[in-house]
């Protein structure tokens, strides 16, 4: 199917891991990810995200050892309406393996534009649009820890920031 959104990431060795969204019929988007190492080459790409859904805009980012962290949107269902979600997954660089899709927005506000950065040992911090039914907008994050661990670390809202109804009516408090 088609293929779209792609993302690359490399670490100082080389090492790369690409990411994309791909059309897999006529309903349903799949998150896909593939990883060159070096004298290797390029390996099989495979799907990361969780479920046979619509998933989009994938963002990926790397550590210095290797470790690559994705994130997208993912829609709760198929019908008109449905949630989206941000979710993530890790690749251990050591292994070679992608670990379970985790979903890292909480609550039942709608989630979209997530972005991804990630500093030398690991630490990433995700970000993301978080859209409550009748409120404005606002920026949400999640702290990862290296080893993946989203569970134990709080969900925080990291300003005070209001998206109006403006294509760029934005304000900072």
């Amino acid at each position: 199917g088609n293929a779209s959104d792609p993302q690359i990431a490399i670490d100082a060795k080389g090492n790369a891991v690409a990411a994309w969204s791909q059309q897999v019929d006529s309903t349903f988007r799949r998150i896909y990810a593939r990883r060159y190492v070096v004298g290797s080459g390029w390996g099989t790409a495979i799907t990361i995200d969780t479920a046979r859904l619509y998933a989009n805009s994938p963002r990926i980012a790397m550590d210095a050892a290797g470790n690559a962290l994705v994130v997208w949107e993912q829609l709760s269902g198929l019908a008109q309406g449905d949630q989206r979600t941000v979710w993530a997954n890790r690749l251990a660089a050591a292994s070679g393996l992608w670990g379970g899709a985790q979903q890292i927005n909480s609550g039942s506000d709608t989630a979209f534009f997530p972005q991804i950065a990630v500093d030398a040992s690991g630490t990433a911090i995700a970000v993301w649009t978080q859209k409550p039914i009748a409120a404005d907008a606002k920026i949400d994050e999640r702290r990862l820890d290296a080893g993946f661990d989203v569970d134990d670390l709080p969900f925080v809202d990291i300003a005070d920031v209001v998206i109006r109804a403006g294509p760029f009516d934005i304000e900072f408090f």
